[in-house]
């Protein structure tokens, strides 16, 4: 396995014919790929959790993924919600939170700290307004409840201003940038970002052997597959687990 993004575009670089394509162009391309394979599949190693936090300090009123705040009515003062002078009142602000930086897709959400051990149960959108309608004000409780659209979490009942969700999920790799850069494709799977990599080239005519394109597609394409597998197998694993301590039948 590779340990840096550099090993991997080395031997990209070695494979291609006549071509003086530069590093840089490789790391765009390996984030092209791992943007491709997040779409389709949940890597087992992309599984991962980080917090999302909404303070005075930082309370999210100048995002397009948050409704702006309110107070009474009348739409409040980023500087007054800094302050403290001004606190919001509407649900639709407060049950509202972004996505932790990189989250691709949410699976488990908790409120406040993990050590609080307050899972919250996923419901459809549709069933979180039906359950906690904007027009009744239930501002102040505790989170039961989550949903999603977009990059945003949505909770209810409605909690306060100050509110923290840790949320595992699927996670995107930071971007490349470097050769000496690592993530976890490169760790743990750096033939199907290499052969991803070839693969592109081949369709952007950076390859002049037309012969060895149908062999690497495939290959990259039999690696994707082996790695929805990989990671399928895990979760069933898991499940398992789950239903031995439950007691079911079907382990």
């Amino acid at each position: 396995m590779a340990a840096t993004v550099g090993a991997i575009v080395t031997r990209i670089q070695d494979w291609i014919i006549d071509s003086d394509i530069e590093d840089v162009e490789v790391w765009a391309l390996m984030d092209e790929v791992i943007d491709e394979v997040l779409t389709t599949t949940d890597p087992w190693y992309c599984n991962n959790y980080a917090t999302t936090a909404r303070t005075a300090a930082n309370h999210m009123n100048d995002s397009d993924l948050i409704p702006p705040a309110y107070v009474d009515g009348v739409l409040a003062v980023d500087a007054n919600i800094a302050n403290g002078s001004e606190v919001p009142d509407n649900s639709e602000y407060l049950r509202a939170l972004e996505y932790p930086t990189g989250l691709v897709r949410p699976g488990m959400v908790y409120y406040g700290a993990l050590a609080d051990e307050v899972q919250l149960q996923w419901i459809g959108l549709e069933e979180m307004n039906y359950r906690y309608p904007f027009t009744v004000d239930d501002s102040g409780g505790e989170p039961a409840y989550w949903t999603s659209y977009n990059d945003t979490l949505i909770v209810g009942p409605t909690p306060s201003l100050a509110c923290t969700l840790a949320v595992f999920g699927v996670y995107r790799p930071v971007a490349i940038s470097a050769n000496g850069d690592s993530n976890v494709f490169s760790t743990y799977d750096d033939r199907l970002l290499r052969y991803g990599v070839m693969n592109k080239l081949i369709l952007y005519n950076y390859e002049e052997d037309g012969g060895r394109g149908p062999n690497i597609e495939r290959t990259y394409n039999r690696l994707v597959r082996q790695l929805r597998s990989a990671s399928k197998h895990r979760d069933k694993m898991a499940h398992r687990v789950t239903s031995r301590r439950a007691g079911t039948r079907r382990t």
